[in-house]
């Protein structure tokens, strides 16, 4: 049976080398409805991880989640500096805090610290939260079985975005951190898999770049209905590795 396990989740030898380094792997619990996020570097306040200030609170699945508010584009109407028109309809987004869902264990390396957990996501929708040589990757809905991460020692931000069109998650964002080494903090996009088809990164976003959160959803909300996993290249806005 998989072990049970309930915040704070362990990251292994990722949280060693991030606290060795002044960096915790995970962000501090959710604030408060009248609290100010702490500010990282130049994330703006509605980044993944953190809450803007029109959220309203929900519980689901056991999982801490939160609610932003929706968005209602038709095709043609894309903001400014978009990556091509969205499809229609409305478009929202719901944020799970992953230092306090409920995980259970799937795989543990003792030697290296490498460990594979498999965790409460939205609705129906799991997450795979794979940490090895102090690197993160994050899949939703079924394991890829790819660790496509960065270069760079690295870990998590606190909260997962998963992206809704019509009320049906479509693919998930998260930021990745970079670790003692330095580098640039970056969103990875990545479609939701299922018991059919895994999904897979469709872009990375340098989370430094001006309206880096809205680009994020933006190739989301254009590319994942339309992304075929294994044949197309994911999008990187600018370089990033």
């Amino acid at each position: 049976m998989a072990a049970r396990c309930r915040q704070p989740r362990p990251f292994g030898l990722l949280a060693a080398l991030l606290l060795a380094g002044g960096l915790a792997g995970c962000d501090s619990a959710a604030p408060g409805p009248n609290e100010q996020p702490e500010a990282t570097g130049s994330e703006p306040r509605d980044a993944p991880g953190e809450r803007p200030p029109h959220e309203t609170a929900i519980a689901d699945n056991a999982a801490v989640a939160s609610r932003s508010g929706s968005e209602t584009r038709n095709e043609g109407q894309d903001e400014r500096g978009g990556m091509g028109a969205r499809a229609p309809g409305t478009f929202d987004s719901v944020y799970v805090d992953i230092e306090r869902t409920e995980c259970a264990t799937l795989a543990q390396d003792p030697e290296s610290g490498a460990i594979r957990q498999r965790c409460v996501g939205y609705r129906d929708i799991p997450l795979f939260v794979h940490d090895a040589d102090a690197r993160i990757d994050i899949d939703a809905g079924a394991d890829d079985g790819r660790f496509d991460t960065l270069s760079a020692l690295n870990g998590p931000g606190s909260r997962v975005e998963f992206r809704l069109h019509q009320d049906r998650p479509i693919a998930i964002i998260y930021r990745v951190k970079p670790g003692p080494e330095g580098g640039r903090p970056v969103l990875f996009v990545k479609k939701i898999g299922d018991a059919r088809t895994s999904g897979c990164t469709i872009a990375r976003i340098d989370a430094t770049r001006p309206r880096a959160n809205a680009r994020a959803r933006e190739a989301a909300d254009t590319l994942a209905a339309t992304f075929d996993c294994g044949v197309d290249r994911p999008r990187n806005d600018p370089k990033t590795n």
